[in-house]
């Protein structure tokens, strides 16, 4: 008998863990608690080392419709004219290379490769519409909120920061904590800014890296090339960011 898991949540960590689990000839059921598994979102980075693991387990990676980041520069933006404080490659080689994805485009093909029937091992079965009330560690199940009990040989706990597993896991809750930090995301389709004269230069000059803008405070914009639109992301901080020089 082939061995059986279970994986909470159908978001990015889910589905990965699907095809890994897929792969080794487990019998894999998705569990989530959304009607639909629709993805919404941004951009989001796609370091070396996933792109090695992604490649591992057979991913096209022309299929996350990503644009390669070759380096992050960094700018010192509250004086005139901006000084460039920092910069780096991100460029290791086309093997590994460092994307900036779409969340919805990384999410569809994360989902292909979990569902599709035409690849190696059985497909994963996804079940929508099923909340995990509870966790039994020692009988290896979980509890859905119509009252349905589902075993496993395998539980994945993959629901992101709302996950309750830890609770029934180790006896209590750990909260999230909030950061303190807050950041305002826009996408603008790179059509529209081609079609001006400054901003049709800052597509071109920067469609291959990340730019960031910085004050003293540590508030700073960044900006980068996502599939066909430029992502701009600004965060601010309350404490001092990464990207300023050590004094």
């Amino acid at each position: 008998m082939p061995l059986t898991a279970i994986i909470v949540g159908a978001g990015i960590g889910g589905l990965a863990t699907a095809i890994a689990l897929r792969q080794a000839d487990f019998e894999v059921t998705i569990l989530e608690k959304r009607p639909t598994i629709e993805e919404v979102g941004y951009a989001i980075d796609v370091p070396p080392n996933g792109t090695r693991i992604l490649k591992h387990l057979g991913m096209d990676l022309r299929k996350l419709r990503g644009c390669h980041q070759k380096s992050l520069d960094v700018f010192k933006a509250d004086v005139e004219p901006m000084k460039e404080i920092r910069s780096e490659s991100r460029d290791i080689g086309d093997d590994a290379p460092f994307l900036s994805v779409h969340r919805v485009d990384y999410h569809e093909a994360l989902k292909d490769m979990a569902m599709d029937p035409s690849l190696s091992g059985k497909p994963a079965h996804l079940r929508c519409n099923s909340r995990v009330a509870s966790y039994d560690s020692s009988s290896g199940s979980v509890s859905l909120a119509s009252g349905e009990e589902l075993h496993a040989d395998i539980i994945v706990a993959a629901d992101g920061n709302s996950s309750k597993a830890h609770t029934w896991i180790v006896g209590e809750e750990h909260p999230v904590r909030l950061t303190g930090l807050n950041n305002v995301r826009f996408t603008i389709p790179s059509s529209v800014m081609l079609g001006h004269d400054k901003l049709k230069q800052l597509v071109e000059n920067t469609k291959d890296r990340m730019c960031v803008y910085i004050d003293e405070a540590g508030n700073f914009i960044a900006h980068y090339a996502c599939r066909e639109t430029l992502a701009f992301i600004m965060k601010i901080l309350q404490t001092k960011s990464q990207y300023l020089p050590a004094r």
